[in-house]
């Protein structure tokens, strides 16, 4: 009997210690799992920190310093020098347009009168022959009056319309110099700050490039997320150097650099 009591007892012992040894395991496993939880979680928070580090820095006030040095003061007032001469353009040009107009008018209303003169003559030649004296005084009248009329629209023309519109000419031409000087200026201050915003944006998306290399290398939440922003990014900077490509050049050249960096 105190055999069976004692293995009875052995066998109650024997499972309590079992039953506490997977209790420690199943504890030590839990506190593993929570510190491997902890690990990722805080490797997360350093990875989201350092890319809101690179947002900032790379996105951000990237930005803010493009928007400041986009366009110097300089062509700022070249362009709206260029502006201003386009209206004064406009303006001469219609001034110039009106000269021509009433040059143009004043020559066909002499042209139409001395079409005229040589019918009434023969009208007026025809009454006096058939003695038709009122209708030959009618016509002397109305030769005397539109001879009258060609006399001074003939001094307009001379004396003042032909002045007018070769001043008006003179006028338009000087303005459109001074158009086409300034344009040249202030395409070429375009040019060259293009150039220079093209090497900026091929500098920026190498940076990001290499940022997504460093960050983004595993698969975690947060990297995979800052890698969709930085690619984002990145396709939207191409898009810009595309544009200012397409208009002065010298994007294609700098894409290729930076394919050949990332190779």
């Amino acid at each position: 009997a105190n055999r069976k009591e004692w293995e009875s007892e052995k066998q109650h012992h024997e499972h309590l210690k079992s039953s506490n040894e997977s209790a420690i395991k199943a504890h030590s496993e839990a506190l593993t799992a929570h510190e491997e939880m902890m690990k990722i979680i805080q490797e997360e928070i350093s990875t989201a920190e350092k890319v809101e580090e690179i947002i900032v820095s790379e996105i951000v006030e990237a930005e803010t310093r493009e928007a400041a040095d986009e366009t110097s003061s300089e062509l700022r007032e070249l362009q709206a020098d260029v502006l201003k001469c386009e209206a004064a353009a406009d303006e001469a040009n219609q001034v110039l347009m009106a000269a021509k107009a009433t040059v143009n008018n004043l020559r066909d209303e002499i042209e139409q009168i001395e079409k005229q003169i040589p019918e009434l003559e023969d009208q007026k030649k025809a009454a006096a022959a058939s003695r038709d004296f009122k209708s030959a005084a009618k016509a002397s009248k109305e030769i005397k009056e539109i001879s009258a009329r060609k006399e001074r629209q003939q001094e307009e023309l001379d004396d003042e319309a032909i002045d007018r519109q070769s001043a008006a000419e003179t006028n338009f031409e000087n303005i459109i110099g001074d158009l086409d000087a300034k344009k040249s200026i202030a395409e070429a201050q375009e040019k060259e700050g293009a150039s220079k915003e093209l090497e900026n944006l091929g500098e920026r998306i190498s940076r990001m490039h290499a940022v997504k290399r460093q960050v983004c290398s595993g698969e975690n939440t947060v990297e995979s997320v800052a890698a969709s922003v930085l690619d984002s990014e990145i396709e939207a900077l191409k898009a810009r150097g595309a544009a200012l490509g397409a208009k002065f050049g010298g994007w294609d050249e700098v894409l290729a650099e930076i394919n050949a960096q990332i190779e």
